[in-house]
């Protein structure tokens, strides 16, 4: 009997002995700690998940924010050569041919635009008169270059002869280019100066 006591006990100690290991004090608030960090890290996880939505929304709203303000600097930028286009196509063009300084007074070459308004003809030899003249001076407006060119001509012309040549050859054509004179006395611009009684009759005769 004394001999099978304590064989039979010894399984029962080692059991509780297994136990306490699990329930000690120390073993017992090792198990707290751990529970305690899984627990924290539960929540960290929780809760770190609206943040990353929110940081989602918010990048997107960003990007969102940020193509609409290139639109709209895209559809400015377009209004704006839109403007920049209607604004030039409004302006008379006009570009100098010549600038004939004869000490006393001045003559002022111009080519225009074909077609051009007299209203416009008459804002460019303003323009003109203030920006370009330095002192007397007249202004010849053409809206092309050939009539320019055999205008000049005559200048070199000598005799009666030649000018009768020229005039029954050119002086239709050059009447029709030639649209506009503004003498160094008048203040206003005699519009299509070639076209008189000589143009009538020569145009009748072509």
């Amino acid at each position: 009997m004394n001999d099978q006591t304590p064989q039979n006990l010894e399984p029962q100690q080692n059991k509780k002995s297994d136990w306490h290991w699990l329930t000690g004090k120390g073993n017992l608030k090792v198990w707290i700690t751990v529970g305690i960090v899984f627990f924290v890290i539960i929540l960290i996880v929780i809760f770190s998940e609206p943040d990353s939505n929110q940081q989602n929304e918010l990048q997107q709203q960003e990007q969102t924010q940020e193509q609409a303000s290139e639109k709209q600097s895209d559809q400015s930028g377009t209004e704006d050569k839109k403007k920049e286009a209607v604004k030039k196509k409004e302006e008379p063009f006009y570009e100098e041919l010549e600038y004939d300084d004869r000490v006393l007074i001045e003559n002022h070459f111009y080519l225009v635009s074909t077609g051009e308004s007299e209203e416009n003809l008459e804002k460019i030899a303003k323009e003109i008169k203030s920006n370009k003249c330095k002192k007397q001076c007249n202004i010849l407006l053409y809206d092309d270059k050939k009539a320019y060119e055999l205008d000049k001509q005559t200048y070199e012309m000598s005799t009666p002869e030649e000018v009768q040549e020229w005039e029954v050859n050119y002086y239709v054509y050059v009447a029709d280019h030639f649209v506009g004179l503004q003498a160094f006395d008048s203040e206003s611009l005699w519009h299509y100066p070639f076209k008189d009684s000589k143009y009538k009759e020569l145009k009748s005769n072509q």
